[in-house]
């Protein structure tokens, strides 16, 4: 899949840090986008609104919606009187490699340490476009509230 649309609220914005991403475009006429291969590109929809589609689904867009976009890509069509405006970024999609039909390597044998009844033989599945969305989120949570704790015990 291209794409996928989640709705996201005012703290979550903030959590995630969207209004010091680096990309910013506005578009008023029909436009792509597509992630590098090894990347998953974060769109959140600022201001007006479009209709994005890949090859197998089409989704409205609105002011206030996050829309992840993989290398397969997406078209921005429809576009609301004003056009649409972006703020974006992108992540390496580390360790995951779609071609792949077996799990990673685990060079570091951590499988070993591993109770039994944890460990499996099915191999991992890669996460969603959703779920990587989440654990951006988290980690860029995680990291503000470390500086905060930071701030704290330094004094500043």
């Amino acid at each position: 899949m291209g794409f996928e649309v989640d709705d996201v609220d005012e703290r979550a914005v903030g959590e995630m840090g969207v209004f010091s991403w680096p990309g910013l475009q506005k578009e008023t006429a029909d436009f792509e986008l597509r992630a590098a291969a090894d990347q998953l590109l974060y769109a959140y929809v600022k201001d007006g609104e479009a209709t994005v589609a890949d090859e197998e689904d089409k989704r409205r867009v609105t002011a206030g919606q996050l829309v992840l976009v993989d290398a397969e890509g997406s078209r921005w069509s429809a576009l609301g009187d004003d056009g649409v405006t972006l703020i974006s970024t992108s992540a390496p999609l580390a360790g995951v490699d779609e071609a792949a039909d077996a799990a990673p390597a685990d060079p570091l044998n951590l499988g070993a340490f591993m109770p039994p009844a944890l460990s499996t033989e099915e191999p991992l599945q890669p996460l969603t476009l959703g779920e990587s969305a989440r654990l951006l989120a988290a980690g860029l949570v995680a990291g503000g509230l470390l500086v905060f704790g930071l701030k704290l015990v330094v004094g500043e």
